[in-house]
């Protein structure tokens, strides 16, 4: 689960190992998900949670998951500026109920926590940084 490989990189000894982790680990749901982190906030098309029905299955049985639901995520978080937002919030509802648990509250954490916060030890790691390394995912 992506919120496990998220763990392994902020638990890293320092930034060349958090960065080390994060080449290893590279697909298009992490890349997502550190670009949703490190964004600034206002410019994320969703500013909340909406109410949603968590996913029942036992973890890792969920009917889908973030790497699959990456590109879906990515459209809500971040394009279709003709989305209103009853209809970004449906999407993202829908989204949350399909995926673990655990990655669904890992997706809340994004969307709240202040840009990087989970980052703040490692000096080097920037947005800048994590945009340029994240790019060829997108």
């Amino acid at each position: 689960m992506i919120s496990e490989i998220w763990d392994i990189i902020i638990n890293s000894e320092d930034a060349g190992k958090a960065a080390q982790n994060m080449h290893t680990h590279m697909g298009r749901g992490l890349a997502v998900m550190l670009r949703a982190h490190f964004q600034n906030k206002e410019l994320l098309k969703i500013s909340r949670i909406p109410s949603y029905e968590k996913n029942a299955a036992p973890e890792g049985l969920a009917e889908s998951n973030l790497r699959q639901e990456s590109g879906r995520l990515y459209d809500i978080l971040f394009n279709h500026p003709n989305m209103d937002d009853y209809r970004r919030d449906d999407l993202l509802a829908m989204l949350l109920s399909s995926i673990d648990r655990k990655d669904a509250y890992f997706v809340e954490h994004i969307i709240e926590a202040d840009p990087g916060s989970d980052f703040t030890k490692f000096e080097p790691i920037t947005r800048e940084w994590i945009f340029q390394i994240t790019e060829k995912y997108i």
